[in-house]
């Protein structure tokens, strides 16, 4: 092997991680991707609602968070290039069948004041608000995940650690 043998193999070689880098990058370009983040909201007063992600005993127990009323909620960020448009939101697992896999947020009352579906700019987000004082059902209590699907029937997974430890507590006392 003499030495333009080489410099063509390295030419060669560069060119090919090259091509598989611009498709990974052209793949990831085109496809939707959503991040799904459920949040447990306390009302602090007549229109301010406090929402977190994290089950912190210190900071519901400043709040006196079982004395206030409480909602779930769903916010949805795209992180795709391109606009999409979510129209149902929802906990427990997004492949099963509404009847037994999956509970809808019926009409939520959606952040930017929309109504479903909701067209989402890229790195834009929403959030979707359950009705106060509704308890997670038993499917969201068995797959503690949220979801958001869009119109192209596109499903967008996440959770949090309040979901996972309320429907831990909720698991415990059924």
């Amino acid at each position: 092997m003499n030495y333009v043998d080489v410099v063509t193999f390295g030419i060669a070689l560069v060119g090919a991680v090259l091509g598989i880098l611009n498709f990974w990058i052209e793949r990831s370009r085109t496809r939707v991707r959503l991040k799904v983040i459920p949040k447990l909201c306390y009302q602090m007063g007549p229109d301010i609602w406090l929402a977190g992600t994290k089950p912190e005993s210190k900071f519901q127990a400043k709040i006196d968070a079982p004395m206030r009323p409480a909602r779930w909620s769903i916010e949805v960020i795209n992180l795709s290039e391109f606009p999409v448009s979510i129209s149902q939101v929802g906990f427990g697992n997004p492949k099963g069948n509404p009847d037994g896999g999956r509970c809808i947020i019926v009409a939520p009352e959606i952040s930017t004041g929309h109504k479903m579906p909701v067209r989402l700019e890229s790195r834009q987000a929403a959030t979707f608000y359950s009705m106060v004082g509704q308890p997670l059902l038993p499917q969201a209590i068995s797959h503690p995940i949220a979801w958001a699907e869009t119109d192209c029937e596109f499903i967008g997974t996440g959770s949090s650690p309040i979901l996972v430890s309320e429907a831990a507590k909720l698991a415990r006392t059924a």
